[in-house]
Formats: structure tokens, C-alpha cells, sequence
């Protein structure tokens, strides 16, 4: 198991490979460039993680990475496909001011705490199917491409403490379920976080 993990402003060319890698230390990775893929998948990360203001230039992979303590995404530059399937974060993670030019994947992630998606730029339709959350996930100020949504089947609320916020009259015109089958429960709930957060044309959007 490897300690502390510091590429903080590199320039990385060539492949990175971190794949099944287990780190028990901190990892710094900010304000680096990936030029070419990085793999992180499948990899357990013991404390915090860093990649802010970094760009990747190609496609990202965390597929089914373990986040134990807090994960920082914010002001990054993804310029391709991001993979973050069945990801686990187990403390709050921010991908906050981050832009995703192309597809992003979250589908079968449980995000256990918070997860802030503030000011974030999506250029396509962000993936949540079957994903669960258990703290608030923030959609502030995020912008979204036209015909860009949020497609959320299957999504699981599943705290009383679980809250979906964004900005009033927007957020519930974003939500996307491709059918009622099988999300009755999903749609009770989401119609019920925002009655509660008295936004009411999102309640009824959705």
C-alpha cells in the first residue's frame, strides 16, 4: 500500500495507469495536465484526494474506485468521456466550477455524504441510473447545454437528511426518467424535495 502520492503540477504525456492501485496516504494531483487516458479504476484511496484545477485531455477512468475521505474535483477540465460508474465515495466529494465537455458517467455510485456539482458546465446529459445518495447533491448555478439533462432512473434517496438542490424553475426541468415504470417511488420523492424546499414549478416539472 502506498503512502502519500504527490504529482502535483505535472505534465503527464503519456498513459497513467493507476489501475487497482491502493494508496493509505494523501494524493495530490492538482494543477496537472493529462495529455493522454488516465486510469484510476478500480482503486481504494485511503484519505483525502486532490485533483483541482486540472484538465484531462482524454478519456478518464475511475471506474469503481473507492473514496474513503474527501474527494476534491473542482476546476477541472474534462475534455472527454469520464467514467465514474459504481464508485463509492464515503465522504463528501466537490466537483465544484469543473466544466465536462463530453459524456460523464455516474451510474451505480453511492455518494454516502454530500456531493457539490456548483457553477459546474455540463456539455451533454449527466448519467445517475441507479445511483444512490444518502447527504445533498447541489446543482447551484451548474449550466447545462441545450437538450443536456440530468437522467436520474432508479436514483435512490435514501436518507431523511437527502436533498437534491438547484436553482428555482430550473432544476426540475432538467430531471429526466425515461419511464414511470419501476421510478414511481423515485418521483414521489423527488416531487416531495422540492415541495419541501418550497420550489413548486420544479415539483410540479417533475
Amino acid at each position: 500500500m502506498a503512502k502519500d502520492v504527490n504529482f502535483s503540477g505535472s505534465r503527464l504525456r503519456n498513459l497513467v495507469n493507476f489501475t487497482n492501485g491502493i494508496v493509505g496516504g494523501k494524493v495530490q494531483f492538482d494543477n496537472s495536465i493529462f495529455f493522454n487516458k488516465a486510469r484510476f479504476n478500480y482503486g481504494q484511496f485511503f484519505a483525502d484526494v486532490n485533483f483541482q484545477n486540472n484538465r484531462f485531455e482524454d478519456v478518464t477512468n475511475f471506474h469503481q474506485s473507492w473514496f474513503r475521505q474527501e474527494a476534491t474535483l473542482m476546476k477541472v477540465e474534462w475534455q472527454d468521456n469520464v467514467d465514474f460508474n459504481e464508485t463509492r465515495f464515503e465522504n463528501r466529494s466537490f466537483f465544484s466550477k469543473s466544466g465536462f465537455t463530453k459524456s460523464v458517467f455516474f451510474n451505480l455510485v453511492d455518494f454516502t455524504k454530500s456531493v457539490t456539482f456548483r457553477e459546474v458546465f455540463f456539455q451533454k446529459t449527466v448519467d445517475f441510473r441507479g445511483a444512490s445518495i444518502e447527504g445533498f447533491m447541489d446543482f447551484s448555478d451548474a449550466k447545462f447545454a441545450e437538450n443536456a439533462s440530468l437522467n436520474v432512473p432508479e436514483l435512490s434517496l435514501d436518507s431523511d437528511q437527502t436533498k437534491i438542490i438547484g436553482d428555482v424553475d430550473k432544476i426540475g426541468k432538467l430531471i429526466y426518467v425515461p419511464s414511470l415504470k419501476g421510478n414511481e417511488n423515485l418521483l414521489r420523492n423527488l416531487v416531495i424535495n422540492f415541495r419541501l424546499q418550497e420550489q413548486v414549478s420544479d415539483a410540479n416539472q417533475v
